[in-house]
């Protein structure tokens, strides 16, 4: 229970607090105030921070939980809205990719972290806004017309002069370094996803930072014509060279954000063999 509720005052500042308890024991695996004793367990309650946090979780997800059990309704979230805001912002996504899975002591991941290739800590700006912004507009904004653009004959053309008319794209904040990308390796691929969805997957220029991706598929109905409103999925594979492959599964709901963790490695058949059972 909430500091408060002991004197029997209840609010949502007293429902945020049990969300924090049930997500700081998800995190961590206990309690945040771990005694069988009732006399000590409500001092802690009342006076006592809550116990170290695993060193496996981000700060970013520790600040939000400890926000949560803040002993003064006041000093936590106003809003269950406003904590889920938290949760999704851009630090949140960054910890997530780069802090490493847990794993047993001395055990190492089987990619090579990166060593064959350049590994930057930041995502570059150019490269970041076409795949997550610009094509992903694109994507839920006119899917048919934008999968068979970018599956057509001319389709890599279509892709590049896309990723070329982006140069000079920057982000707020000093979450991406400002560099372009030149449209090198850029390659595009007609799928078919089990029975009843095709679409497009693309191949973008090498990445080296973190959410830079190396493919995007949009996915539609088999049926979509051009020009058609229909429903579509636009999924990443991003690179991480902390993760096991390398990689990190995503997908875009219009502005939402969908982070399913590790991801296949780094070819297109892998990652289109994760997206099966997706669809």
């Amino acid at each position: 229970m909430a500091p408060e509720a002991f004197d029997g005052k209840r609010n949502e500042q007293t429902d945020i607090w049990s969300v924090g308890i049930i997500f700081y024991q998800l995190l961590n695996g206990h309690l945040p105030f771990p005694n069988d004793d009732l006399g000590i367990l409500l001092k802690s309650i009342f006076f006592e921070p809550p116990a170290s946090f695993s060193k496996a979780i981000p700060k970013s997800i520790e600040s939000v939980v400890l926000r949560s059990l803040a002993k003064a309704p006041s000093e936590r979230y106003h809003t269950a809205s406003e904590m889920l805001s938290d949760l999704q912002s851009q630090a949140v996504k960054i910890d997530l990719i780069l802090e490493p899975a847990s794993q047993p002591k001395g055990q190492e991941e089987s990619w090579d972290g990166g060593k064959s290739q350049e590994v930057r800590s930041k995502p570059r700006a150019h490269h970041y806004a076409v795949v997550h912004r610009v094509l992903r507009d694109n994507a839920f904004s006119f899917p048919a017309t934008l999968v068979d653009n970018l599956i057509g004959p001319k389709g890599e053309d279509y892709m590049k002069i896309k990723w070329e008319m982006n140069v000079g794209s920057r982000m707020t904040g000093d979450e991406h370094t400002d560099e372009d990308v030149p449209a090198e390796g850029i390659e595009c691929y007609s799928i078919t996803v089990g029975t009843g969805f095709r679409g497009a997957l693309v191949k973008f220029p090498k990445p080296v930072g973190p959410t830079e991706a190396f493919f995007a598929a949009i996915v539609i109905p088999k049926d979509a014509k051009a020009g058609d409103q229909c429903g579509c999925r636009y999924f990443t594979l991003e690179f991480s060279p902390i993760r096991i492959n390398g990689t990190i599964l995503g997908e875009w709901d219009h502005e939402k954000y969908l982070n399913y963790r590790d991801g296949p490695p780094p070819t297109k058949e892998a990652f289109l063999t994760a997206l099966e059972p997706m669809i």
